[in-house]
């Protein structure tokens, strides 16, 4: 693994398959990735999450009862 930070540009996109709005912003010291409002930080240098958040004008997705979300883990830091 070379651990280079890699490069992304602005962005926004519509998933069809599983109706996720995708946008990526870049700022100074951070790239925010959003998925339906979630707001994703990650250090322009580094590339490690720095933090998460929500939009506040956001596209909620509404998901139907039968539908079943599972908790995600929190990643393992390296010591």
């Amino acid at each position: 693994m070379l651990r280079f930070p890699g490069f992304v540009k602005k962005c926004e996109y519509r998933a069809g398959v599983c109706e996720a709005l995708i946008s990526v912003r870049i700022h100074e010291l951070f790239t925010v990735v959003t998925v339906n409002g979630l707001d994703i930080y990650f250090h322009r240098l580094t590339g490690s999450i720095d933090g998460i958040g929500f939009s506040q004008n956001a596209e909620y997705i509404l998901l139907g009862p039968s539908c079943q979300v599972q908790q995600s883990e929190r990643p393992a830091v390296p010591r």
